[in-house]
């Protein structure tokens, strides 16, 4: 995430490539941190129609101009009558993006692929094939399953094992 302000011809302009903390800059905003915001399209500042309105508002009422690099918006050159086209546009693609890769992770999981990004302690992911690993990490797995069953409390066994976990990720 870039996110950082730089002191130009009197104004400062705030450049936020990526996800940026909507939270953090919308309050920068309302306390008049910046005069220019700066995003590579309007997509990249909100995907939710309702909060790119409340964002459009908060800087109108501070003056804040927002800067489109792909040109779709530029409130320095009055260009932003189509601010709620844009909004509505990326939020649906957000929408749709969000429904393919959730059919797509279902598929590889019916086809009984692994989806997740890391694959759970004590197993490795191979061709799309979850495999327990070849080391002593599945062996902790099993003695934290087996003490729990035998009635250890849950928080006992994390801190119990939480350091030779921890001794063996950074093996």
């Amino acid at each position: 995430m870039f996110n950082y302000s730089v002191p130009l011809a009197q104004e400062e302009i705030a450049l936020i490539e990526q996800s940026p903390s909507i939270v953090v800059e919308q309050q920068k905003g309302k306390e008049k941190k910046f005069d220019v915001i700066l995003v590579k399209e309007l997509s990249r500042l909100a995907r939710n129609g309702a909060l790119s309105y409340d964002l459009r508002e908060v800087f109108e009422k501070q003056n804040i101009h927002l800067v489109c690099l792909d040109n779709s918006i530029n409130t320095l050159e009055k260009n932003d009558l189509n601010y709620g086209l844009f909004a509505w546009l990326y939020e649906a693609e957000s929408i749709n993006n969000s429904r393919r890769n959730k059919q797509t992770k279902r598929i590889k999981a019916q086809q009984g692929l692994y989806v997740g990004s890391y694959p759970p302690y004590g197993y490795k992911s191979e061709k799309g094939k979850l495999l327990i690993r070849d080391d002593e990490t599945p062996e902790i797995v099993r003695r934290i399953f087996k003490e729990y069953l035998e009635g250890k409390e849950w928080i006992r066994l994390r801190k119990i094992y939480l350091m030779s976990i921890f001794q063996l990720l950074l093996k």
